[in-house]
């Protein structure tokens, strides 16, 4: 195990379900969303190894549920128990805030939170958190890092990359990006903590790369570090003094969502304020990015929408989720297909999962739950989620698949 150095902080609130081996299980909104889906391997929006801590899939082995191959099957598979989750002491809750794969191997975030303080003014202590990996076939879960609150992870083809922040009292501090040899190894710290220059602790956006620089929140905007361990803690380099609500990469291109538009900027340093407005007068509130093909879906959970932004300059596309959900809340994307869970009409089962085929039509819901954690990776076989029992895999293509 990698001991880190900092944490990464939950900004979205938590949510609070039913006790599962004498403590409860907490289900935390991803801070990336497709973000982490889009970072890791194939297809991980907001990814690793995940071991099946049970191989007690909700209907027995992959193989009894029909399976694509020995990772996922038609019937939701269990990977990972819930109640093998690691708790630091003095931790009430935990819950899974980022999937991601990578290859063979999923990852799963962990975010912890303390007991509540009482008074007018309710302030849920965050504690720290770990990364774990399981290979996606099942097996034992490995934890690589741990002590602190962290971001879904990045890959490059020979590290992982990972935004940490520390615990300071009820809240956190400054954060710092750090890199992890795939190998085994000491950390690298790529973004120094404490400068105006460091991570943005609560940012809903995590940390992206295109292989050769990081992409992050500061207090100054959004700015690039080299994600090469030879020139750790240079100084990074100020993109814009935009503050989005969502980041994503497109082709050779940074994607910002800020009030009402979308922007975007050459990866890389070399243009730096080079500001490219590919929409304007979009609903407020997008909170997800992911390629879709030729374009880049924006996820809009006020207006339950998805954008379809064409990055040649054509006016972007509007599809309305509402046949599928009441709300839309997370997304993740392979590339070219999307995947998106929300809110469903059916009480039974109140949080589905859908595809969007190339013409905008939702599918049938894939899988259906009683409580999802906004937390989703998907690979060229697999679809990943989490609900208060443990983290599951299905395959994509399955239709009306159902956890109990």
């Amino acid at each position: 195990m990698v001991a880190m150095m900092r944490t990464w902080a939950f900004a979205a609130a938590l949510v609070l379900v039913p006790s599962c081996g004498g403590r409860q299980i907490l289900d935390l909104p991803a801070t990336t969303g497709a973000a982490a889906g889009a970072s890791g391997g194939v297809g991980t929006g907001s990814a690793g190894m995940f071991g099946g801590a049970g191989e007690t899939g909700v209907a027995g082995a992959s193989g009894a549920a029909g399976a694509a191959d020995s990772r996922c099957g038609s019937v939701p598979r269990m990977l990972v128990d819930a109640s093998s989750y690691p708790v630091t002491p003095g931790a009430v809750t935990i819950g899974v805030s980022a999937l991601a794969v990578d290859g063979l191997d999923l990852y799963y975030v962990l975010g912890e939170s303390g007991t509540p303080t009482s008074g007018p003014d309710i302030i849920v202590p965050i504690k720290a958190g770990a990364v774990m990996r399981v290979p996606t076939v099942g097996g034992r879960p490995i934890q690589v890092a741990g002590g602190y609150s962290f971001s879904a992870p990045l890959f490059t083809a020979t590290s992982m990359i990972l935004g940490e922040s520390t615990i300071d009292g009820l809240g956190v501090d400054d954060g710092a990006i750090v890199s992890i040899p795939r190998d085994g190894g000491p950390q690298t710290t790529l973004v120094n903590p404490g400068t105006r220059d460091s991570l943005l602790p609560l940012s809903d956006q995590s940390p992206l790369t295109d292989g050769t620089f990081v992409y992050y929140p500061s207090e100054n905007g959004v700015e690039a570090a080299l994600a090469s361990t030879d020139s750790p803690g240079t100084q990074p380099t100020l993109l814009t003094s935009e503050s989005p609500f969502a980041m994503g990469i497109s082709g050779q291109r940074l994607l910002l969502s800020t009030a009402e538009e979308v922007k975007s900027l050459p990866l890389g340093v070399g243009d730096a304020g080079t500001e490219t407005t590919l929409a304007t007068g979009l609903p407020d509130g997008a909170m997800a990015e992911a390629p879709c093909g030729s374009n880049a879906c924006w996820l809009s959970e006020p207006f339950v929408s998805l954008l379809q932004i064409d990055l040649a300059g054509d006016p972007p596309k509007t599809i309305n989720l509402g046949s599928s959900f009441s709300s839309a809340f997370n997304m993740v994307s392979d590339g070219e297909t999307v995947f998106i869970e929300g809110a469903a009409y059916d009480s039974s089962f109140p949080t589905t999962i859908v595809s969007l085929s190339n013409d905008g039509v939702p599918s049938l819901p894939i899988v259906s739950m009683p409580q999802g954690s906004r937390a989703l990776a998907v690979d060229d076989a697999c679809l990943y989620f989490s609900t208060s029992a443990g983290i599951f895999s299905v395959v994509r293509t399955a239709v009306g698949a159902r956890v109990p």
